[in-house]
């Protein structure tokens, strides 16, 4: 049970750290606003339900982009520095899957064409990047 703890708590506090990050960014930066600021503040302070759902995936908490990274990244995490965690605990790697398949799903439904994290997707040579791909963990799970 302490294991699950610990993954909860890191998860939790993954999203509260970008929330904080992207929180600040848009309202106490004085650096110069950039076009995405602009317009994340815009689609935030809307009456149009459409426009607060693009801001919800491309803006809150990192948007929809970062939270299917973070998600992929907390399941690498525990397979590289929790050796056989996910072995004896398989229903945790559903869970995440889960969480996984639910973002995907909500990108999928509504795409949005600019967030915090939008223009990170595309490499140099135009090859999809970020977020990152499903971790291999050993079943065919992804």
């Amino acid at each position: 049970m302490g294991s699950l703890l610990a993954v909860s708590i890191v998860f939790n506090a993954t999203l509260l750290i970008a929330a904080a990050v992207v929180s600040y960014r848009l309202w106490f930066s004085s650096d110069v606003i950039e076009d995405w600021e602009v317009e994340a503040i815009r689609l935030r302070n809307s009456k149009d339900p459409l426009d607060q759902v693009k801001y919800a995936l491309g803006y809150a908490g990192g948007g929809v982009h970062k939270r299917i990274d973070e998600n992929r990244e907390l399941l690498e995490f525990l397979l590289e520095e929790i050796p056989g965690f996910i072995d004896k605990n398989t229903w945790v790697e559903g869970w995440i899957k889960s969480n996984d398949d639910f973002f995907v799903a909500i990108e999928k439904t509504v795409p949005i064409a600019q967030g915090t994290f939008y223009s990170a997707q595309i490499d140099s040579i135009g090859k999809l990047g970020f977020p990152r791909p499903w971790p291999k963990v050993g079943r065919n799970t992804g």
